[in-house]
C-alpha cells in the first residue's frame, strides 16, 4: 500500500509521516518511509545518513529521501542499461537545459518511482508499506498533475502509457491512500479542505483527514 502524506507547511505532516510508518513497522509490516526533496527532517529525527542511502532503523522499518533529478537518473540507467549514456544525456547542455525547464519530468519521475512496485516498472522496492512525506499542499498539486497532465497531452507512445498506469494507481483505493494534515486553525483548516476537494475531483480519492 502507498501512503502519501501531505498538508499545509508547518501542520506536522512530517511527524505525522513518521508515526504513520513507525505504526505500520510495529505491526511487522515491511515499511519504507520516504522524504522528498534536497534536505533532510528525518535524519535529524532518526539520528541517520541519508546522503544517497537508505537508513535501516529497525529490523521492520527502512529511510530514504528521494529527490526528482537523482530518481530520473535511477529510471534512465533502468531503461538504458548503460551508465554512460545516462551520464552523456545529463552532461548535454540541451538536455540539462529540457528537465531544468520542464520540471514536470521530475514530478513525473518521482510520481514513476512512487508507483512503480504496484505497476511493475524500474528497480523492485521490497516492502509491505510505502509512506511518503510528500510536498506540502501546493507542490503536491503538481506533482499529482504531472502525470495527469502527460497522459492527457500524449495519447500514444511508452510516455503517455506510463503515465496513465501511475494515475491508474493513484486512483486505486486498494493501492493507494491519502491523507491530508492539519491543525485547528483558519488557514491550515481552509487550505488543507480546498485540498481535500481537489483530490476527490481530480483522482477520485476521498482523502482521510489527520488532525495534528
Amino acid at each position: 500500500m502507498i501512503h502519501l502524506v501531505t498538508g499545509k507547511g508547518g501542520v506536522g505532516k512530517s511527524t505525522l509521516a513518521a508515526a504513520l510508518a513507525w505504526r505500520l513497522a510495529a505491526q511487522g509490516r515491511r515499511t519504507l518511509l520516504v522524504e522528498l526533496g534536497e534536505r533532510s527532517y528525518f535524519r535529524h529525527v532518526f539520528h541517520s545518513d541519508l546522503d544517497g542511502h537508505d537508513a535501516q532503523i529497525n529490523s521492520k522499518l527502512t529511510l530514504a529521501r528521494w529527490e526528482g533529478e537523482a530518481v530520473l537518473r535511477e529510471y534512465l540507467l533502468h531503461l538504458l542499461k548503460i551508465e554512460r549514456m545516462v551520464k552523456l544525456f545529463f552532461d548535454n547542455k540541451v538536455m540539462r537545459a529540457l528537465v531544468q525547464a520542464a520540471p514536470a519530468l521530475k514530478e513525473l519521475a518521482l510520481m514513476g518511482k512512487v508507483t512503480s512496485g504496484p505497476r511493475h516498472i524500474g528497480p523492485s522496492l521490497p516492502y509491505d508499506e510505502l509512506v511518503v512525506d510528500a510536498y506540502a499542499t501546493g507542490h503536491f498539486r503538481a506533482l499529482w498533475r504531472a502525470p495527469i497532465g502527460l497522459a492527457e497531452a500524449i495519447p500514444f507512445g511508452p510516455m503517455g502509457e506510463q503515465s496513465r498506469s501511475i494515475v491508474r494507481v493513484l486512483k486505486d483505493a486498494e493501492l493507494t491512500k491519502i491523507y491530508v494534515a492539519m491543525i485547528p486553525e483558519d488557514l491550515p483548516v481552509t487550505e488543507g479542505l480546498e485540498l481535500a476537494r481537489d483530490i476527490q475531483a481530480e483522482l477520485d480519492q476521498k482523502p482521510e483527514i489527520l488532525f495534528n
